[in-house]
């Protein structure tokens, strides 16, 4: 499978306890994995740090999307990941920003929206994201994995 872009997009999904990751190219989704969060301590940082450093380093991408984090509605939960999770975001930012790879932070309603209407993963009816109804990512263990490849697949057809 043959794409037409000619860039490469690395796509997260940032959580406490993991972050998803993801790459998509030319040749479409590449790779994806997980690594640890902060867990519950923010002085796991500079460790989440050199994690992602080295990831974005091995994949050498041509821009990068995160998956802004923000608070649900009441009931929904997450609350105490806030912080750290968007501590995660900035830190993924920065090592972007010195290595001179634009970085995106997007909403997750958008990529979501667009994956629905052009080919991504799509929500099943438990509300999370179904990988069997997107035939390049039937392979991927969890739906954090799907997450990150439709961010990356999302920002790559957006601007790559």
């Amino acid at each position: 499978m043959t794409t037409g872009h000619k860039k490469r997009a690395l796509g997260w999904d940032p959580g406490k306890w993991n972050t998803a990751y993801a790459v998509y190219g030319p040749k479409g989704l590449e790779d994806t994995g997980v690594t640890d969060g902060t867990m519950d301590d923010v002085l796991n940082l500079d460790a989440f740090a050199e994690r992602a450093e080295r990831i974005i380093d091995w994949y050498d991408p041509d821009l990068c999307a995160v998956e802004r984090y923000t608070l649900r509605g009441r009931g929904k939960g997450f609350i105490g990941n806030m912080e750290q999770v968007n501590l995660m975001i900035g830190t993924i930012a920065q090592a972007c920003r010195t290595r001179n790879i634009p970085f995106r932070l997007v909403a997750a309603h958008v990529h979501k929206t667009w994956a629905k209407r052009s080919g991504g993963a799509k929500k099943g009816k438990d509300g999370k994201l179904d990988m069997t109804t997107c035939s390049e990512f039937q392979h991927l263990e969890t739906d954090h994995e799907a997450d990150a490849a439709n961010l990356a697949k999302y920002i790559l057809t957006k601007e790559g």
